[in-house]
């Protein structure tokens, strides 16, 4: 069965739009599409997951210290909350696949898929404030935390 099909079989979204959210879908035809099409969602959720992970929990590593003081308590406590939601959903593929199964995979995705497109926005948010705190100009008290 062509990829194409087999997104059409279980309602998942087009190709393009897969492709506009994971980058380009090449699977061999021997290859088990939906345990790969998770496998990817579940990579770039990791990847953002454990981004927000550092900007809540920083390590005394100068960068990550200077991005998590960009957000006050309120923003840290909401980034918890994001952090979460993203990082539960990763961890529930672990069930889905100790029973695997096409539907499961399809249904798996499908959750996630919708759950990464409704919290794309507030890890944009986040990288932003982020992006922007590079852009601060800093007193020297301020770089002073950061040279002893």
């Amino acid at each position: 069965m062509d990829i194409s099909s087999l997104l059409e079989k279980y309602g998942l979204p087009s190709q393009e739009k897969l492709e506009e959210e994971l980058g380009l879908l090449q699977f061999e035809e021997k290859d088990d599409v939906l345990l790969g099409l998770c496998t990817l969602l579940r990579e770039k959720i990791h990847k953002y997951s454990s981004y927000l992970h550092r900007l809540i929990q920083p390590d005394s590593d100068m960068v990550e210290l200077h991005e998590a003081e960009s957000f006050t308590e309120q923003e840290r406590e909401q980034l918890y909350v994001l952090f979460s939601q993203l990082h539960h959903q990763i961890k529930k593929f672990y069930l889905v696949d100790l029973s695997p199964s096409q539907e499961a995979y399809a249904s798996y995705f499908l959750e996630t898929f919708q759950l990464w497109l409704d919290k794309k926005r507030e890890v944009h948010v986040a990288i932003q404030t982020i992006l922007d705190s590079w852009n601060r100009e800093y007193s020297s008290s301020q770089q002073q935390h950061y040279f002893g």
